[in-house]
């Protein structure tokens, strides 16, 4: 199926492809540097995690089981894909992209809802398994990368670059250097995006006294950390954690849109039975297509139905000449 994004050979275009690379990419950054600040973890950072719980299993601090809980969610969110997708073969992304939208949403009003006493960090857990879901689709569905690890993407540039530097740069080295690029650029952007918005949050909020537990408990009202003359009263705390929420709200609707538009870049329609892939599509408009004659009309084919008519009247043809035969054979 020719779409805008695809050329004639049915491959998407790379920039189509980069886009889509640095806007996951963009939010995955994002996402972590919010979750990292809010609930001192990754939702999609697995690598992250692991030294976080090794850490603490080495300092025999129960934090750890927060972080390998996260890692089991990772898992279960990756074998929920798998699952899925033995059902629904094709249009993955267009299929996940409002269950995925609306469990960010879901997580983050749980979290709004939650005492701010107690904050749940376990929340986090819930935001591992979407996060999960995004990266093995986009893996295995169509783009053929993962959009949250720099680390792989940081040796490919600069193996392009060496193969740049002697001349050896294949066409396919091209698409795999913009990709990496895409990706790289796109998760940096996204944390400095989160840093700054959360900073900015943080200081807005962990100045009211409402925002620390023990100047809450001693009933002081206004800016207590610091106060209008920028002294820090006795009962601020380190910082709250709670000040980063509804931060992942924006991040709902833009992977929603993300996913459509990943969707059609691929599959080239963005609902209706163009869900099949391309090659179905296009081998159903070859067998519909009737052959022309030279002065272009159709050319009418002859159906089973018709064979078989014809056949039939052959056979009561002869049947009738061998009748025939035998009433002449027995008046002679």
């Amino acid at each position: 199926m020719t779409t805008p994004l695809k050329r004639a050979d049915g491959s998407v275009l790379v920039r189509a492809q980069a886009a889509i690379c640095f806007t996951l990419a963009f939010l995955t950054g994002y996402v972590d540097i919010v979750c990292y600040l809010r609930w001192h973890a990754f939702a999609t950072m697995m690598t992250g995690n692991v030294l976080l719980f090794s850490r603490n299993l080495a300092g025999d601090d129960t934090a750890g089981l927060l972080h390998l809980s996260i890692i089991l969610a990772y898992v279960a969110g990756i074998a929920v894909y798998k699952v899925i997708i033995r059902k629904v073969s094709h249009r993955t992304a267009l299929t996940f992209a409002p269950f995925l939208a609306l469990c960010i949403l879901l997580v983050e009003l749980l979290d709004w809802w939650a005492d701010v006493e107690r904050h749940p960090r376990y929340l986090i857990v819930l935001m591992a398994p979407i996060f999960a879901v995004q990266t093995t689709l986009c893996l295995e569905a169509g783009l053929g990368t993962v959009t949250a690890s720099v680390t792989a993407h940081t040796h490919n540039l600069m193996r392009c670059v060496f193969q740049f530097l002697i001349c050896e740069l294949r066409p396919s080295d091209k698409k795999k250097l913009s990709l990496s690029l895409a990706v790289i650029l796109g998760v940096a952007g996204g944390a400095v995006i989160g840093a700054i918005v959360s900073t900015a949050i943080s200081e807005a909020k962990g100045a009211e006294c409402s925002a620390h537990p023990a100047c809450r408990a001693a009933k002081l009202q206004g800016l207590c950390c610091p106060t209008d003359g920028g002294i820090r009263e006795q009962c601020c705390g380190p910082g709250e954690i709670w000040h980063y929420r509804l931060l992942l709200v924006p991040v709902s609707p833009l992977v929603a849109i993300t996913l459509i538009f990943y969707d059609y870049a691929f599959n080239g329609s963005f609902c209706g039975e163009g869900s099949r892939s391309s090659s179905e599509s296009e081998g159903r408009e070859v067998a519909d297509a009737k052959p022309e004659t030279d002065d272009g009309s159709a050319l009418s084919l002859p159906s089973c139905e018709d064979e078989t008519s014809s056949s039939s009247e052959e056979g009561g043809a002869e049947e009738s000449h061998k009748e025939c035969g035998q009433g002449n054979e027995s008046r002679t």
